[in-house]
């Protein structure tokens, strides 16, 4: 940590829902700079993937996951962060992500 103390923490994004449709919705900020894809297709209808679309080469990157252990079952069950650094990295459950996420925010 500098002698000036931890760097501020970014803004927060507003999305907005852009394009729904049967099988994924997309998600962006007004200007489009921030733009993300969520959709579950049904030859994997238990996992359902977001990507975050990259405006500069219109590419398409996996940035995270949800999965349920059944088809029908209304809850997921598990949440993976896509790190590139760490492919291997397995589901935790939603409330240990949660957990996760509120410890890190309050550092």
């Amino acid at each position: 940590m500098s002698p000036r103390g931890p760097p501020p923490k970014p803004e927060p994004l507003k999305l907005v829902f852009t394009a729904p449709s049967i099988r994924n919705v997309t998600i962006a900020t007004e200007s489009d700079d921030h733009y993300y894809e969520i959709s579950t297709w049904n030859w994997e209808p238990c996992l359902t993937k977001v990507k975050r679309v990259i405006p500069e080469t219109t590419t398409m990157v996996l940035v995270a996951e949800l999965k349920k252990d059944h088809e029908k079952d209304k809850q997921y069950t598990g949440v993976r962060l896509v790190d590139p650094d760490k492919p291997d990295k397995e589901f935790q459950t939603p409330e240990s992500y949660l957990e996760l996420s509120n410890e890190d925010s309050r550092s």
